[in-house]
């Protein structure tokens, strides 16, 4: 792979990210709106349909490691897309607090709280279904519908589960930074990221049992390739 595209790739993971986690805390704070619950996965699907022919607009290491798993992204890309939506997170949070007039300062949020048996299944749950609408919209060439279904998810799953739909372990991650109301202590976030990563390997064994092993379609390996040399 090229070092030019490779870092455009790593750049879009980190900007989607940020983006991504901007809205979280942003949503957060304005609590007045009433759009509030549609903002951050509108933002999502937004970024997803502005990066997504860079680097496939993960934003999330539990779609990287999905993908990974099934050998449609090499080590380098699993490391490098990681890399960034893990400092793009951080990114947002503070370009979030920034915008909230909170300080850009980051703080890490400690705690001695272990997460419930509804939390772990409701990041279990969410981030299953996240994956496998990805993955089935990705091997059947329907990639151009990846950005309003993850965004309808996110929104979906957000109402119906007790922990709103993080199922992202970069989200979790940022949001181990901050002291607003989208904090998230880390003992119970590793939990949370645990869950999620679980939740990746669901999808897996799923779609594996239920739609076979096979990897994507001819017409989504032809727009992969062609957006690989952009």
């Amino acid at each position: 792979m090229k070092k030019k595209v490779f870092a455009r790739q790593i750049a879009a993971e980190f900007i989607g990210t940020a983006v991504f986690l901007t809205a979280i805390v942003g949503v957060t704070e304005n609590t007045a709106s009433p759009f509030g619950s549609i903002a951050a996965p509108v933002a999502l699907g937004l970024m997803i349909l502005l990066l997504g022919d860079i680097s496939g607009a993960h934003f999330n290491p539990a779609v990287t490691l999905f993908f990974f798993s099934r050998r449609e992204i090499s080590g380098a890309q699993f490391g490098g897309y990681i890399a960034g939506q893990l400092l793009g997170s951080v990114a947002g949070v503070a370009l979030g607090s920034t915008i909230w007039n909170k300080g850009a300062g980051l703080t890490v949020n400690t705690g001695s709280l272990l997460s419930t048996p509804a939390v772990i299944v409701s990041e279990v749950v969410a981030t299953a279904g996240l994956v496998w609408l990805i993955a089935k919209l990705a091997s059947s060439g329907q990639g151009n519908l990846i950005a309003p279904t993850v965004a309808a998810w996110v929104f979906a799953a957000g109402t119906f589960t007790s922990t709103h739909a993080i199922a992202n372990p970069a989200v979790t991650f940022g949001r181990f930074f901050t002291s607003s109301g989208a904090g998230v202590e880390v003992n119970i976030g590793i939990e949370l990221m645990l869950a999620q990563f679980g939740g990746s390997l669901l999808a897996l064994i799923l779609i594996t049992l239920l739609q076979g092993a096979g990897k994507t379609s001819s017409k989504a390996k032809k727009a992969r390739k062609a957006a690989s040399k952009k």
